[in-house]
């Protein structure tokens, strides 16, 4: 559903849309969760479904919901952690490993291979579990090749390791909501799609809202 936006406080017809569209099902209030896309929208959100009547549902972020339910499994040694600076020397060490008169920056690669890998890592995490191994194998296959020697060679050489590194990453903790089984997702939707978001909500067992906050295309 789609929220108008001549409402200055969108979130109190957002809350009663919703729990209306539970009644309509005959699903409970209390026991469906919503995701917002921002931690500072998690107060006025829960504020808004506590002028609802009965129990209020679970209001968190993907991310804030999942380290809520246990704590965060660390990365092994050599993986993607997600942290530029560490990813950044684990990059260096995989470099230093070349032959000494390869013609490349070694610094400003090991940045770049962070950066590549930490952005592959948080595109899987966006993608159901199931859906992620056949996802990093289309990465792959789309990848540019270089012959040896040629221009471009180890840009390309760096890209798929970035590529195979980021593949090898440990499961995000955001795989924990493909799990649950509330009464139903809800999504606020506000500055844009929430590829996660869209993602729990498209592969739930159970029904799922999508609330658009965001203008349409003729509202500029």
């Amino acid at each position: 559903i789609r929220i108008g936006t001549g409402f200055a406080q969108p979130w109190a017809e957002a809350a009663t849309q919703a729990a209306n569209w539970l009644q309509q099902r005959g699903l409970l209030l209390r026991d469906a969760i919503v995701l917002v896309p921002y931690a500072a929208l998690i107060e006025p959100v829960r504020a808004a479904f506590a002028q609802c009547p009965g129990w209020q549902p679970r209001v968190e972020t993907p991310l804030t919901l999942a380290a809520s339910l246990g704590p965060v499994d660390e990365p092994q040694a050599g993986q993607c952690s997600g942290d530029v600076a560490l990813d950044r020397l684990q990059a260096a060490q995989w470099l230093d490993a070349l032959p000494a008169g390869a013609p490349v920056d070694r610094l400003h690669a090991a940045q770049w291979m962070a950066e590549a890998a930490g952005a592959l890592v948080s595109a899987a995490a966006e993608r159901p579990p199931a859906a992620r191994v056949a996802w990093h194998s289309a990465v792959r296959d789309a990848l540019p090749l270089a012959a040896d020697g040629s221009p471009g060679a180890f840009e390309a050489a760096l890209l798929r390791a970035a590529a195979a590194w980021a593949a090898a990453a440990p499961s995000p903790i955001t795989d924990r909501l493909f799990a649950l089984r509330p009464s139903a997702w809800l999504a606020l939707r506000i500055g844009g799609p929430d590829r996660l978001a869209d993602a729990v909500l498209a592969h739930a067992d159970g029904p799922g809202l999508l609330i658009d906050l965001d203008p349409s295309g003729d509202e500029p």
